[in-house]
């Protein structure tokens, strides 16, 4: 019987911050960097340099990098890699917003 309380009493408890839960919304840039900033913290160093050099090879490294020299220009390099990470971390939906986007769809 105890058991059935406990479990009716969870279940309720569950159901009611389901129902009186504002409604959630999309991580937005602000939870990807987060995101962001961990995962590179975690990084081994070779794996950090393999990242920093992949990254140079988006069309908007130049972009990224003006922005962290413009906020932060007394950053050291390794401050400027992660903070880039952490702007690289958007670009999936900053590039939905970009006009010459084009999707080609599933079809490819």
């Amino acid at each position: 019987m105890k058991l059935k309380s406990r479990a009716l009493a969870v279940l309720l408890g569950l159901v009611s911050m389901a129902g009186f839960s504002v409604r959630a919304f999309g991580w937005n840039d602000r939870g990807h960097m987060t995101v962001a900033y961990i995962a590179y913290k975690q990084l081994t160093p070779a794996t950090r340099d393999r990242v920093n050099a992949l990254l140079k090879l988006n069309p908007k490294y130049s972009d990224w990098a003006a922005t962290v020299d413009q906020q932060a220009p007394a950053a050291s390099a390794h401050d400027k890699n992660l903070m880039i990470f952490m702007i690289a971390a958007t670009w999936a939906d900053q590039i939905k917003r970009d006009s010459t986007y084009i999707k080609d769809g599933s079809q490819g």
